[in-house]
């Protein structure tokens, strides 16, 4: 008889399952990602003709393409930093042209400023649910949607942006000269997408200063590092322009025709295009007459910001309701006034629900209590700050989506707990 052997110390094999639901939480996060991508490239069309900044960048990059370097109209460019115009030149020599091929990678930025702002909300509040919530507020906020159905630089800044605050958020919790320098690396790019990606940048640093309770001093080196990293990635830009233009350019002209724009009586500091090219280009003439000759960018950009301090000092009371304007439009006008009625005031309405949900967040980080202090305070003051800076520049919403995953990021952890019905827990970020 072939005796039965004894089992008895062989250990039972185990079922291989998902450690803790992650893998399934990726997969279901991905499985997303790719619906919304092909929504997102399904809802263009090839034949839809360029539109706003458009025909700029499109032949900006033909241009690149054609060996005639960043030029427009037949002239050196420096109007906007070459970050998206260098990336759609790519996409054209890689893929070919079209607006579905164009949305496809505004797509994929998209997936990428999801993705981080996942990541980043995981790893300042600790919570998966707080990550998971985070991950859908970004993914379904319509402003993103939208602007991905164009080529032009919101969804590549908008990554930018969240890629500079997981490089920040990473350094903070581990403050090494290495991820210093990899932090100033990633604000160098978002600055050559947009100029005004550096000011978000100084707003994280200062944040973590003050709300850190130290100086800079004992960060002197690391700050060094990142500052390194900054320099190197803006050096080729910058000594382009010192070579076309002769002057000291880091990062773009342009910003004295965008306060102008912002202090014109006339359009109640909008952008409303025929007005507002008469009056830059009578800005401009008045300028060539002093001269006694056409001014170069720099010195018709100058003329403009000009223009727009005088605006100011003329009449300081309507400039300052121009700007307490401006600052809704900026914040709270997510819509065109030509949208319908109820679209503008259902997004108003989801807007405000963001505002409550996010801002008592950020308020408990500056306050040194709640989760994920004190990062979740550093972020309300970037955001803040962000919006006071671009307030000054800029005339309409657009250009303050890129800021607004650090307000969903903020919602999501209260959310999170309202929806899982658990209690805020003390923690550090």
């Amino acid at each position: 008889m072939t005796p039965t052997p004894d089992n008895s110390e062989v250990a039972p094999r185990e079922r291989p399952r998902f450690p803790d639901g992650r893998l399934l939480l990726l997969a279901a996060g991905g499985a997303l990602l790719l619906l919304r991508l092909a929504a997102l490239v399904g809802s263009v069309s090839d034949q839809v003709p360029l539109t706003g900044d458009e025909p700029i960048y499109d032949s900006v990059a033909h241009n690149l393409l054609a060996g005639l370097g960043y030029t427009y109209r037949g002239q050196p460019w420096l109007f906007k930093p070459p970050g998206w115009p260098i990336t759609l030149a790519g996409i054209y020599a890689a893929f070919g042209e079209g607006r579905r091929i164009v949305s496809l990678f505004q797509g994929l930025f998209d997936a990428g400023t999801i993705a981080l702002s996942a990541w980043v909300a995981w790893r300042i509040f600790r919570s998966r649910a707080t990550a998971v919530t985070a991950f859908l507020l970004v993914a379904l906020w319509p402003p993103f949607f939208r602007e991905s159905r164009f080529g032009q630089t919101e969804p590549l800044y908008t990554f930018g942006l969240v890629l500079l605050l997981a490089a920040f958020v990473r350094f903070v919790q581990r403050p090494t000269s290495r991820a210093a320098f990899v932090m100033g690396v990633c604000v160098g790019l978002a600055s050559l997408v947009r100029p005004n990606g550096i000011v978000p940048a100084f707003a994280l640093a200062a944040g973590w200063l003050l709300l850190g309770r130290s100086s800079a001093r004992p960060h002197a080196r690391k700050l060094l590092a990142a500052a390194l990293g900054l320099v190197l990635v803006l050096a080729p830009w910058t000594l382009r322009n010192a070579v076309v233009f002769h002057a000291f350019v880091p990062l773009s002209s342009g910003t004295g025709e965008l306060f102008y724009m912002g202090t014109a009586p006339e359009t109640d500091g909008r952008w409303i295009p025929d007005p507002m090219r008469r009056l830059t280009a009578a800005v401009v003439q008045r300028e060539e007459q002093r001269l006694g000759r056409p001014p170069g960018p720099l010195e018709a950009d100058r003329a403009l910001l000009h223009a727009g301090l005088e605006n100011w000092r003329s009449a300081p009371v309507r400039s300052l309701t121009i700007s307490l304007k401006r600052i809704w439009r900026l914040c709270f006008a997510s819509f065109d006034r030509s949208d319908r009625a109820w679209l503008r005031g259902s997004f108003l309405a989801a807007l405000i629900v963001l505002y409550a949900l996010a801002l008592p967040a950020g308020i408990a980080g500056m306050r040194e209590r709640g989760r994920g202090w004190p990062l979740a305070g550093v972020l309300l003051i970037a955001v803040l700050w962000t919006a006071v800076a671009s307030t000054v520049l800029f005339t309409t919403s657009r250009f303050f989506e890129p800021v607004r995953p650090l307000l969903l990021i903020l919602a999501a952890d209260p959310l999170a707990r309202l929806l899982t019905r658990r209690p805020g827990a003390p923690g550090a970020g």
